[in-house]
């Protein structure tokens, strides 16, 4: 897989961008909102994700951006009450998430199997009538 930029934006559907090509799992969750990805203006983000190298399997789990999270003012990342999780193989795995105009969201990654990067490229469907 060929280098990128990676931005930390999200394009309308079909366009993705790579948020994140990590090559360890993340050792803990970011304290800063801007770590994440906004999702303020769409319903549901198209999440693609892909592996190199010797890398077999990894879990990535959407975490949604608090500001009362355990009652500090600065908020943290926290889990859904179910929470979600995409499970990659070597094969790579595409799927949508509900966002439903979250603030920010960052993906997490976690189960890394084997040496290698993940790359996560994610495409927004915005909300019904808000395009633009």
């Amino acid at each position: 897989m060929a280098g990128v930029d990676v931005e930390q934006r999200i394009s309308y559907a079909p366009t993705f961008h790579v948020v994140r090509e990590p090559s360890a799992n993340d050792a803990a969750l970011p304290t800063q909102k801007s770590a994440g990805l906004n999702c303020d203006e769409f319903d549901e983000v198209v999440v693609m994700v892909t592996v190199t190298g010797a890398v077999t399997a990894a879990t990535i789990e959407p975490h949604f951006w608090a500001g009362a999270k355990n009652g500090t003012p600065n908020g943290g990342f926290v889990p859904e009450a179910t929470p979600q999780t995409i499970s990659v193989t070597a094969a790579g795995v595409r799927k949508v998430l509900r966002v439903a105009h979250h603030d920010s969201v960052f993906f997490e990654l976690t189960g890394l199997t084997g040496a290698g990067t993940v790359r996560i490229e994610v495409a927004g469907v915005p909300v019904f009538e808000r395009r633009g």
